[in-house]
């Protein structure tokens, strides 16, 4: 098996226990053992539930839920589906002409179970397209009680191909939960990043102008941000003794000045050369306890101006608009497969930054989170939380199901390769320095279907 998954390198000493010594990474299966040698050796595991890293179930998805759901009953951080998206390219085969309530019926059935295992602070993220997001809406709006939000993901750079229609370079990420679910940061992007070109021990910024813009930016709007600041010769500032004026409605200066410092208030000068009373970003209580954020620039002898630190916002909740280019599925899923495998075996495969994303968005920025997806498809959601505790050194967990029959040819493959390595390059570890400790646990559910098809039915002649 190691053989076949491409762990068989050019080192002298191939399965000898020095090599195994020097790649500790490489995976014990141990259905390929006797069940004394496996009793044996789980037996000598503490705990194994809790040393358990991932679980992936080769079963019908509502089949897997009901039996998951009294050992994970209110437990699970962060949920995440890729269902089929119900287009004529992976159509549902039905018996009947009602396409979308079949398959919303789907939906609905496994979004019932999965609720019991969701805490009130777990958020589920569902991709869909265009064929079925206007009704996967309506129903997530009956069954959540918080639309969360929803991500437009630019996820086909070159389009998919259509007639009579335009054509599609986006998909959706819809984030549902109950009322105390939030969304978690999933960080900044490059874009993002350069407008904040400057660094600092606290993070990125850029300077502004002090001088409010916008909305409020009159002192008539909000009087107590107009109030003066005192620059020194040394293009330092501080804020003046002062007191607020009731009657007046502005603050009364109670100290002299040194002869080398000047008062700078927020005002400008119209193309009329008229005097606009306008409002500071902040108030003065506020700027007493942060100079080091605020620099003078002297533009004349008699013309000052005040910038301050306006910076990047590293916690903020995700936007409504996903556009990195490693979130183009169609480029980076396929080719991501490849790598791993060296031939296509699975159809449109995430992209692994995607479902990362998607992910972290969820809470799994939680590090001890437990992950769920029940239409696991080729395994990414898998990949990806191995990827996010590797990058981070977490503890989170997974549990994927999968009916297909690519469960054994790519999901689990592809989590025994991912754990060797974190690279690949045509079916070839490339860095198999980065091996971690992963214990994976598999199961198999017969199904109602698999009991039919080990039927053997005989017509007798008078049928």
């Amino acid at each position: 098996q190691w053989e076949d998954l491409g762990f068989k390198g050019t080192d002298a000493g191939w399965g000898t226990v020095d090599y195994l010594k020097q790649h500790q990474a490489l995976m014990v299966d141990t259905s390929l053992f006797s069940l004394e040698f496996t009793a044996e050796l789980l037996k000598r595991i503490d705990d194994l539930d809790a040393q358990t890293d991932g679980l992936i179930i080769n079963s019908d998805n509502f089949q897997s839920l009901n039996l998951l759901k009294e050992k994970y009953q209110k437990s699970i951080q962060t949920v995440y589906i890729d269902p089929p998206y119900n287009t004529d390219a992976s159509a549902i085969i039905y018996k009947n002409g009602f396409k979308d309530s079949s398959w919303l019926t789907l939906i609905e059935n496994r979004l019932e179970l999965v609720k019991n295992l969701m805490h009130k602070k777990s958020l589920i993220g569902i991709a869909i397209d265009d064929q079925e997001v206007s009704n996967l809406t309506k129903l997530l709006d009956a069954e959540f009680l918080k639309q969360v939000g929803i991500a437009v993901v630019k996820s086909n750079p070159q389009s998919r191909k259509t007639r009579g229609k335009l054509s599609p370079v986006h998909e959706y990420i819809l984030f549902y939960g109950d009322e105390d679910a939030i969304p978690s940061t999933i960080g900044f992007s490059a874009s993002k990043a350069t407008r904040y070109p400057l660094e600092d021990e606290q993070g990125r910024f850029a300077w502004m102008n002090f001088i409010r813009a916008g909305n409020n930016d009159r002192r008539v709007d909000r009087p107590k941000l107009h109030y003066p600041i005192v620059v020194t010769a040394e293009d330092k500032i501080r804020i003046p003794e002062m007191r607020w004026d009731e009657n007046r409605n502005e603050y009364i200066l109670l100290e002299q000045l040194n002869a080398n410092e000047i008062l700078v208030l927020p005002n400008k000068i119209d193309n009329d050369g008229k005097i606009i009373e306008k409002n500071w970003q902040r108030g003065h209580v506020r700027v007493a306890k942060e100079y080091s954020e605020y620099r003078v620039r002297r533009i004349s002898d008699s013309q000052i101006s005040i910038d301050f630190k306006t910076r990047m916002d590293d916690s903020a909740a995700p936007v409504t608009w996903w556009d990195l280019n490693e979130y183009a599925s169609a480029n980076y899923g396929a080719s991501e497969l490849k790598e791993l495998f060296k031939e296509k075996l699975f159809d449109f495969p995430k992209a692994k930054k995607l479902v990362e994303d998607t992910l972290k968005a969820s809470g799994a920025v939680d590090p001890l989170s437990t992950i769920i997806d029940f239409f696991a498809g080729s395994g990414t959601t898998a990949h990806a939380t191995i990827a996010l505790n590797r990058e981070d050194h977490g503890s989170r967990k997974y549990i994927l199901v999968e009916q297909g029959e690519y469960f054994d040819t790519v999901i689990k493959p592809r989590i025994q390769k991912v754990v060797y390595s974190a690279d690949w390059r045509d079916g070839k570890p490339t860095n198999p320095e980065s091996g971690i400790s992963h214990c994976l646990k598999v199961m198999k559910l017969e199904s109602y279907e698999d009991t039919l098809n080990n039927l053997e039915l005989v017509r007798k002649g008078a049928q």
